[in-house]
């Protein structure tokens, strides 16, 4: 393939908002987007299973043919990067730690982080952060319905209100002055969020700082795509078309998306396994 796009990978419709960001930072690549809405949210599965669904991702992105892949969920970042790493001959990048990079410098007055019980019980953003900054002030609050509730596209239901309210209590008695939202379903939610922290509290995703590194990668590896022709951005999702179009409708409004369902799955059932073993795919 003259010019592979750029694989995106998330359990849901999380990941878009880091799409977004990927396709405004290099306009010219093409993307390919997958999002494993049927089994989502990932952040209450256990770690293997969480590993063994990613990795089934990662056969799917190396069979279409992908030259680099993000994993635009904070979940399998924080417990399955590294094996994807393994099983792929191409660069593969994870949101945490360039959003830690992005809030741990300068940070006085405390870092909240918001996440999946998966993420936060990892402890990868706290550690992130304080390889970079150890004297960083780290206050962590899982979130474990949140990312269910957009996934539902209950954006601004009451109970996704209250939620919010009830998650947010730790945050704000901790006064911190930066947030970070490590779940990329929540810039979906991220009004409700601010109005109850005030503006006074910076809201920091994950896309931006994931776009300028993924930006800095593709320059010095050499993998900007070659000149010529149009970029070409697949979105596709193993849940229901209808109800992810409606959530990528509100990042890119007006435009005539669609939406491909696919299957990922090796197995249809949800039972625990054994993590598969981490292989290598030798470059095709």
């Amino acid at each position: 393939m003259k010019n592979p796009p750029i694989g995106v990978f998330d359990s849901g419709v999380g990941g878009l908002t880091v799409l977004k960001e990927i396709q405004r930072a290099l306009p010219g690549e093409s993307t390919l987007y997958l999002g494993d809405s049927r089994r989502a949210p990932y952040g209450s599965l256990p770690p293997d299973r969480i590993i063994r669904f990613t990795m089934e991702a990662m056969d799917y992105l190396h069979v279409t043919g992908v030259k680099a892949v993000v994993i635009a969920c904070n979940s399998a970042t924080s417990v399955a990067l590294e094996a994807a790493k393994l099983r792929l001959d191409v660069p593969v990048l994870g949101v945490i730690d360039p959003t830690a990079r992005r809030v741990a410098v300068g940070a006085s007055s405390g870092i909240g982080v918001i996440g999946t019980e998966a993420t936060i019980r990892s402890g990868a953003y706290a550690r992130a952060i304080k390889q970079i900054n150890p004297e960083a002030r780290v206050v962590q609050q899982a979130c474990p319905a949140l990312a269910g509730l957009v996934e539902q596209g209950d954006l601004d239901g009451v109970p996704t209100a209250l939620a919010i309210a009830t998650y947010l209590m730790p945050i704000l008695e901790a006064r911190v002055g930066t947030l970070v939202l490590g779940c990329t379903h929540y810039p979906f939610l991220r009004s409700a969020i601010q109005r109850i922290l005030g503006e006074g509290v910076r809201l920091v995703e994950s896309g931006p700082p994931l776009a300028a590194d993924l930006l800095e990668m593709m320059d010095s590896g050499r993998l900007a795509r070659a000149a010529g022709g149009v970029p070409v951005h697949r979105l596709t999702t193993t849940g229901d078309a209808g109800s992810f179009q409606r959530l990528a409708s509100m990042l890119w409004p007006g435009e005539a998306l669609k939406i491909e369902e696919v299957d990922i799955a090796v197995t249809n059932d949800l039972s625990p396994e054994p993590a598969p073993q981490p292989l290598f795919f030798p470059a095709s």
